[in-house]
């Protein structure tokens, strides 16, 4: 979970040289996440300052999105809206037969549960590292995610289900089936 207070934007909605920003990173790719998994897409607004240059913090927040997007993209990029229902601790976004599930309250006993999934899963693991799965079991009508102690993100960290076949009858709120296309950095000559 985000350290930070939550995003505000100027009430003005211009530049002003005395007014703080809060759209950390944590902010930017929790809101992100949460706008791709009900099937939307993000419009990101950094406006320039007085003089037409970029704000620095500005520049450093989205220098930290795309260091986690180029490790978590693929639970992004070309992924509808999930089926399942908003869990406490955080998101889901599906693509073919993979959810990925977006952790953003790590929870204290290490263990993530989900309801609403009513196929067997076999195959789950961390995005940044599928080669170490993760023990899953079945309790009380919902599935049970064993995660390591800490967490890896603090920002965001996915687990992956790589055997999601949705139960008949049981659609995505909504799949535009477009892409989301985040753009991380500036065209040269535009610095």
């Amino acid at each position: 979970m985000c350290l930070s207070p939550v995003l505000r934007k100027n009430s003005q909605g211009a530049f002003r040289a005395k007014s703080r920003s809060d759209a950390t990173s944590c902010n930017v790719i929790q809101r992100l996440v949460e706008i791709v998994s009900k099937g939307g897409n993000y419009l990101l607004n950094i406006g320039p300052m007085a003089d037409g240059t970029r704000p620095p913090p500005s520049i450093a927040t989205l220098e930290k999105v795309g260091v986690w997007m180029q490790k978590n993209g693929e639970s992004i990029y070309g992924t509808s809206a999930c089926p399942l229902e908003e869990f406490p601790w955080g998101r889901c976004t599906v693509k073919g037969q993979k959810v990925y599930l977006h952790v953003f309250s790590w929870p204290s006993d290490a263990v993530l549960r989900i309801s609403g999934l009513h196929n067997e899963v076999q195959n789950a693991y961390l995005l940044h590292a599928p080669s170490r799965k993760l023990p899953v079991s079945p309790k009380n009508g919902s599935i049970s995610v064993s995660l390591p102690a800490s967490c890896p993100d603090e920002n965001d960290t996915v687990v992956v289900d790589g055997n999601f076949r949705p139960t008949a009858g049981r659609t995505a709120r909504h799949d535009t089936g477009q892409r989301l296309i985040v753009r991380i950095g500036l065209p040269e000559g535009n610095d």
